[in-house]
């Protein structure tokens, strides 16, 4: 290792609607932007370490009691440019990875504990469109992508798991799983 400076600074932000019935639609817009100086890269003095835009909404009907229909759009992307060390190659950029899928399924919430300190929601898409697009012509093998095209398309289920623990009034604890499988890609 060697020594650096880092600093990090984070975004959450939430936009969400339930008429406490049937419908909701909940949004979730997250930034992670971060750095950290680099000695020994002789191009740059800082280089990014978090570096994520992140949007999800998620729009579901009741199906039964914490049962809901649902349909889950995830779009991400990189907001700060990122070079291989030592040199101006760049490594990505803002939509030079992009990825976004989009799913039906269906959103199971839950709450346990004597107060409901406990909460959370597992949505699970059982077959989802997932779309690989990376704009720049010199990126595009990098990301795995064929020579002379943008995009990528996979299908396959995705499911997330959003958990949230409440310390105390002052104190919650949160935590996110994602999970992704590809298994059909078409070029």
């Amino acid at each position: 290792g060697e020594d650096n400076f880092a600093g990090n600074f984070y975004l959450t932000l939430y936009a969400n609607y339930n008429n406490q019935r049937k419908f909701k639609w909940n949004n979730t817009f997250e930034l992670q932007m971060g750095a950290q100086t680099a000695p020994s890269d002789n191009n740059r003095t800082f280089r990014p370490t978090a570096n994520k835009i992140k949007y999800t909404t998620n729009i579901g009907y009741k199906a039964y009691k914490s049962l809901d229909y649902s349909m889950t759009v995830v779009m991400e992307t990189q907001p700060l440019p990122n070079y291989y060390a030592n040199t101006d190659n760049l490594q990505s950029k803002f939509f030079s990875p992009m990825t976004l899928s989009v799913g039906p399924g269906l959103a199971y919430s839950f709450q346990w504990g004597k107060k409901k300190r406990f909460t959370g929601n597992l949505n699970v898409a059982f077959v989802a469109y997932n779309l690989k697009y990376v704009g720049d012509d010199n990126l595009v093998t990098i990301h795995g992508l064929k020579e002379g095209t943008h995009a990528s398309h996979t299908f396959g289920p995705f499911a997330t798991l959003n958990t949230t623990y409440k310390i105390c009034n002052q104190v919650t604890w949160a935590s996110r799983i994602d999970w992704r499988r590809r298994c059909y890609n078409k070029n």
